[in-house]
């Protein structure tokens, strides 16, 4: 029987993907197969990977948007993209009442703010109208 060393494996060898701890992927004592990926004489050490021996996994990326292309090859790959149906996320009963209550605020805040833009006018004639009847006659 061969003898089998002792080494150490990086987090970031583990597994492909975020891996949070150790603990989630062996357990102390545990015997896996690694790969070695370097030997650093001078420092005795050995850098081994067990990701390097599992196939890497392509992760779903959600295809992208395709810009507007001229021409005619263009228009063909447009034709076959199919238009995405749009999902409305259902609210929940506290973001249902706060849009009522930001809406009614809003609406309180419309009214004082028409109310106050009136009074300023009716201020403001009243003034003119008291400087006309108020006016010293000119030279003329």
């Amino acid at each position: 029987m061969v003898e089998q060393p002792d080494g150490m494996v990086h987090v970031s060898e583990l597994a492909h993907g975020y891996v949070k701890t150790p603990g989630e992927i062996v357990k102390e004592g545990d015997e896996v197969e690694a790969k070695v990926i370097d030997v650093d004489r001078k420092k005795k050490q050995i850098k081994l990977s067990m990701k390097a021996l599992e196939p890497e996994i392509e992760e779903f990326k959600p295809a992208r948007k395709e810009s507007k292309k001229s021409g005619k090859h263009g228009k063909k790959e447009a034709e076959q993209a199919e238009p995405a149906e749009p999902k409305e996320a259902e609210q929940t009963a506290f973001q249902i009442a706060w849009q009522q209550a930001k809406e009614k605020a809003d609406e309180g805040r419309a009214i004082k703010l028409r109310r106050a833009k009136a009074g300023l006018t009716r201020e403001q004639e009243e003034l003119i109208d008291r400087t006309l009847e108020k006016r010293l006659p000119t030279g003329g």
